[in-house]
C-alpha cells in the first residue's frame, strides 16, 4: 500500500513494478481473510461512509464497499501512486459497488472534519515520513465515535530459519534498512493514544509465511541478496545456497518465517 508511505517492505518506484507487488503481496487468499477477519471485528457497518488510505490495487477497498453497500454507504480509496489509483479503478468487481478511487496523502485529505464513520489504513505507516501526522489527520476526518482500523507489521520481530544464520542477519538488516519506521507495528497502539484518539483495543497477530515464493515476493529476497553480492558481503555462491536451503526447507513443509503484526481499533 502507499499512501504518503508505501507497503512495509519498501515498495518499488516503478509503476509496473509496484502493481505487480502489491498484487503478489496483498490479493493472495491468506491476506484477503486476514482482512476479513478484521472487518468482522470493527464496528464498520453497512451505510457507513469509509475511507480506504494507501488502498493500493483495491482489494480492501472493495470489500469495504461490498460490507457497507446496504443502506446506501460509500467507500473511497486513497492512495500516492496514480498508477495504483487507476488500476483499482478499473477492477471489474467495482462495477455496481458504491466505490470510487482518488489520488491523495493520507497526511491531507481533501475531506471535511468529521466527514466518516470509519478509516482503514493496512501496511502504510512503516514508509511513511510521518506516521503521527496521518493518525492525527485520521482523527480529523472521523466524526465523534468513528473507529479507525489500522494494521501494521514490525518488521524487526521477522523470524527467519536458515543454517547460515550469517547471511540471514544479513538479509534481515537489509530488509529493514530501506524502511523508515520498521518499528511501526509495536508503536501504533502509543502514536494512537498521543494523536487523541478516545479509545485504543490492540490485538496482536503472528503471519506465518505460506510458500517460500510468497515470503521471497514480501521481504524481496532475491533482490536483497543480490545486493549484498555487489557490496561484497557474501558472495553468490553462499548466497545461492542459501536460498536453496529455504527452498529445501519450504518442500519438505518445515520452513520457518513469521513476522508479528498489530491491528488497532481506535475510536475518536
Amino acid at each position: 500500500m502507499s499512501a504518503s508511505g508505501g507497503d512495509g517492505a519498501a515498495t518499488p518506484p516503478d509503476a509496473a513494478q509496484l502493481l505487480r507487488y502489491l498484487q503478489e503481496v496483498s490479493e493472495q487468499p491468506h491476506m484477503r481473510a486476514r482482512s476479513e477477519e478484521r472487518l468482522a471485528a470493527s464496528a464498520i457497518a453497512p451505510g457507513q461512509r469509509v475511507a480506504d488510505l494507501g488502498c493500493g490495487v483495491g482489494g480492501d477497498t472493495l470489500m469495504l464497499a461490498r460490507h457497507v453497500a446496504p443502506g446506501g454507504g460509500h467507500v473511497t480509496g486513497f492512495d500516492l501512486s496514480r498508477a495504483a489509483v487507476e488500476f483499482a479503478a478499473r477492477r471489474p468487481e467495482a462495477a455496481g459497488l458504491p466505490v470510487a478511487f482518488q489520488q491523495g496523502d493520507a497526511a491531507a485529505l481533501d475531506l471535511r472534519a468529521g466527514d466518516l464513520d470509519a478509516v482503514w489504513m493496512e501496511r502504510v505507516l512503516a514508509n511513511a515520513d510521518d506516521p503521527a501526522a496521518i493518525l492525527r489527520e485520521v482523527l480529523r476526518v472521523l466524526r465523534p465515535g468513528g473507529q479507525a482500523v489500522l494494521h501494521e507489521f514490525d518488521w524487526r520481530t521477522m523470524a527467519l530459519d536458515a543454517p547460515d544464520r550469517e547471511v540471514t542477519e544479513f538479509l534481515l538488516a537489509r530488509l529493514t534498512s530501506g524502511m523508515a519506521n520498521p518499528a511501526i507495528g509495536r508503536a501504533l497502539p502509543r502514536l494512537c493514544r498521543e494523536a487523541g484518539f478516545a479509545e485504543v483495543r490492540v490485538v496482536p497477530g503472528l503471519l506465518v509465511m505460506p510458500s517460500l515464493g510468497w515470503a521471497a515476493a514480501v521481504g524481496r529476497w532475491l533482490e536483497h541478496l543480490s545486493n549484498l553480492a555487489q557490496r561484497g558481503m557474501v558472495d553468490e555462491d553462499r548466497a545461492a545456497l542459501w536460498y536453496d536451503s529455504m527452498r529445501e526447507a519450504d518442500e519438505a513443509g518445515a520452513m520457518v518465517c513469521t513476522l508479528t503484526s498489530f491491528t488497532v481499533y481506535a475510536t475518536r
